[in-house]
């Protein structure tokens, strides 16, 4: 039982992305602004970087943030801090996450189409680091009203 103590607040962010599934709608939308905007792309294929790099970030990203977040969870909560559910924990959850999905979809993108790492990294993060801000805001406001189910 101990090893689920490493994965919960992995697992609780995970479920809060699939409540909160109407902001991959926001988060293709405000990435696919950006590259147009920074990569001075056409919106067609700004739409369709978008989406190709969050259907990869989404597909391999599951296992990777999981196994990613269990391997620090196993670390931190071993030697560094005697609970699970700490602000620190939680903040290093969802960057692992946040930036976890952002490599992905630079990665993705740059395989796919040639990009260089400099024109992905920007357009792309924006949309990943404001998506996650709003599932943290709204994830703490649900905590705060409702607790942890």
């Amino acid at each position: 039982m101990q090893i689920l103590d490493f994965i919960w607040p992995s697992l609780y962010i995970a479920s809060s992305v699939f409540q909160f599934w109407f902001l991959i709608l926001a988060t293709i939308s405000i990435e696919a602004v950006c590259f147009k905007y920074f990569a001075k792309a056409e919106l067609k294929r700004s739409i369709v970087v978008s989406v190709i790099g969050n259907l990869v970030s989404g597909l391999i990203g599951t296992v990777f943030m999981a196994t990613a977040s269990l391997l620090y969870h196993t670390i931190a909560d071993t030697l560094l801090f005697e609970s699970t559910f700490n602000p620190v924990n939680w903040i290093a959850s969802y960057l692992i996450m946040c930036f976890g999905s952002i490599l992905l979809e630079v990665i993705a993108v740059k395989l796919i189409w040639k990009y260089k790492f400099k024109e992905l990294i920007l357009p792309l993060g924006i949309g990943n680091v404001l998506s996650y801000a709003v599932i943290i805001a709204l994830n703490n406001f649900n905590i705060f009203y409702n607790g942890i189910n």
